[in-house]
């Protein structure tokens, strides 16, 4: 009779831990943990008193507890397990969201750059431009291919210009005659245009900004005509 009563308890006792497990695992993502089990007061599983304080009681309330606890236990641990999945899962959310906005804020900015860039321009286009930007040749009237004379500015009449002034005007007529100068004769025209527009400089803050602009916009024009390059 005792090992009847025994055999039943304990199949109880499976049986409530066993429902007690099902209910748990019916919520997704919220792993059970299980209460700690209270046999207080020597009570069994059917509420009544197992004989009070009698060994038969006590051996079956031990049981008990010892089921009820490796039920929890396995509980405890399948709720780890969950909780471990979701992490790893939540981390590559994370890292997924991460990088779409990493890439969603670099086509922003490129998209941004590109309506702000000009088009490209044509080379039709750009080689307008460059000859708008290159100065214009000196014309007859500050130059007569003749004599060679040059209508300077008045800042490059002054004796301190007087040496390149003649360098350059032999060159022009030189230029005049065969219609364009050896190598030798373009460094030479273009190293005394550089040398008058380096003495120019040296005076800038004794002249006035009229008189300073317009010789060095002609020794800027005086330049690309003899050289076809700029002065800078």
């Amino acid at each position: 009779m005792r090992t009847i009563m025994a055999l039943a308890c304990v199949l109880a006792s499976a049986s409530a831990l066993f429902a007690q497990a099902g209910s748990s695992s019916s919520s997704s993502f919220t792993p059970a943990v299980p209460a700690a089990p209270s046999f207080g007061g020597g009570y069994g599983l059917w509420g009544g008193n197992f004989g009070g304080a009698t060994v038969e009681g006590s051996m079956m309330q031990g049981m008990a507890s010892v089921i009820s606890a490796q039920g929890n236990y396995n509980l405890a641990t399948s709720a780890a397990a969950v909780n471990a999945t979701q992490a790893i899962k939540q981390d590559i959310v994370n890292r997924q969201d991460a990088t779409n906005a990493y890439f969603a804020i670099k086509e922003t900015n490129r998209a941004a750059t590109a309506a702000m860039r000009s088009p490209r321009l044509s080379e039709e286009q750009l080689v307008r431009m460059a000859a708008q930007a290159a100065p214009k040749p000196i014309d007859s009237n500050e130059f007569d291919p003749v004599s060679g004379r040059v209508l300077w500015p008045k800042l490059l009449q002054a004796d301190a210009f007087k040496q390149q002034r003649a360098a350059v005007e032999q060159l022009l007529v030189k230029q005049a005659q065969y219609g364009k100068l050896g190598l030798a004769d373009l460094d030479q025209a273009g190293s005394a245009i550089e040398g008058m527009s380096d003495r120019l400089r040296e005076i800038i803050n004794s002249v006035s900004p009229q008189d300073y602009i317009e010789a060095k916009n002609f020794l800027k024009s005086l330049m690309y005509g003899m050289t076809k390059t700029q002065l800078s």
